[in-house]
């Protein structure tokens, strides 16, 4: 009998140990999708879309310059304004995750690249067709706009992938509860149950034990 009560005790805080384990591991796979989902969603869509914003402007300037003949601005600032959207781009490539972004990017790189190969032109040969350039102008606008509408998509689909851990954590607290309340009985069960003892007849004299 002694040894019976050592094995229920020793059943009870094997159950509690393994209920407590599998409650934390699930805990913990839940609370590391939401704090993924959340800093993607703040390194990947909010820090891009900004560098995105700052490209867009760096454009807009050029257009800018383009339609009002600042030829200035062309020779002397223009080239550091193309480092800079070179860095731009590098940065958000840092952060691709689907080929379709990549593949929007690296023809946003090449049409950046013939850009920039027109404005040299454009510096050399002042009759260089202003219309050529705000075409490529408009490509190249068109390309990071697509850059923008795809991290939308991304931050939509992390957002879900947050709220879908969110649901998964209070579905499993839920079922703690239950399984808490089921733990409890079961281990009421096992203190209150005591076997029966074997009733045998003694062969020599008769006697039950």
């Amino acid at each position: 009998m002694r040894i019976f009560q050592q094995l229920k005790w020793v059943a009870m805080v094997l159950i509690v140990f393994f209920v407590i384990l599998a409650t934390n591991l699930i805990d913990k796979d839940n609370f590391e999708r939401v704090e993924q989902s959340v800093e993607t969603i703040y390194k990947d869509v909010v820090l891009t879309k900004d560098k995105i914003m700052e490209m867009n402007n760096l454009i807009h300037e050029k257009e800018i310059a383009y339609i009002t003949d600042d030829s200035v601005y062309l020779r002397q600032k223009s080239p550091s304004v193309n480092s800079h959207i070179n860095l731009l781009i590098s940065d958000c490539s840092e952060v691709i995750e689907t080929q379709k972004e990549q593949k929007v990017l690296d023809k946003l790189q090449k049409d950046c690249n013939a850009l920039y190969t027109m404005e040299i032109n454009a510096a050399i040969d002042t009759t260089v067709n202003k219309a050529q350039l705000l075409k490529q102008l408009e490509s190249i606008k068109f390309g990071i706009l697509e850059m923008a509408d795809l991290h939308i998509e991304e931050g939509k689909r992390q957002k879900y992938n947050s709220r879908s851990a969110m649901d998964a954590t209070r579905l499993f607290s839920r079922i703690e509860i239950y399984l808490l309340f089921f733990l409890a009985i079961v281990i009421q069960f096992i203190i209150l149950y005591k076997p029966k003892e074997k009733n045998y007849r003694s062969e020599d004299d008769g006697v039950v034990k």
